[in-house]
């Protein structure tokens, strides 16, 4: 009896259209394995116990690779940021290089150096955000 709506049945239905249960294993389960990188040698010893970390590896690296295109998006918004200040004000700059994403020991006087120039941004912006308010 098929369940409705579960994907066992789907996958269940996609099999059902081969000839025999090898022909199944070659077309579906071994591409699928290979993708996740189980080496096609391997594959024929090995049961779903020994599959189980190859499955969760690879979904661990989908979402590694995930989350890195999130933070290259971001990277990219915080660059694009940075010159939509520039176009519409001249007291802003864009970066002359690009920001260190991993600093070795940054001294107390810089960080605080760079903390005050974040800061004088926001209040750059905010009060230019209350001026537009006014008029």
């Amino acid at each position: 009896m098929k369940r409705q709506g579960s994907e066992g049945s789907e996958k269940a239905r996609k099999t059902e259209n081969y000839s025999s249960f090898k022909e199944a294993v070659l077309n579906e389960w071994l591409p699928a394995a290979i993708l996740i990188g189980v080496p096609a040698n391997d594959f024929w010893y090995m049961n779903p116990v020994k599959l189980a970390p190859y499955i969760k590896a690879d979904q661990l690296r989908q979402k590694r690779e995930i989350e890195q295109v999130n933070f290259q998006c971001w990277m990219m918004g915080v660059y694009f940021t940075h010159s939509i200040g520039c176009a519409f004000s001249e007291s802003n700059s864009y970066p002359d290089a690009p920001f260190d994403l991993f600093p070795e020991q940054i001294s107390c006087e810089e960080q605080s150096r760079r903390s005050a120039q974040i800061f004088e941004a926001y209040v750059r912006e905010y009060n230019l955000q209350l001026k537009k308010e006014e008029i």
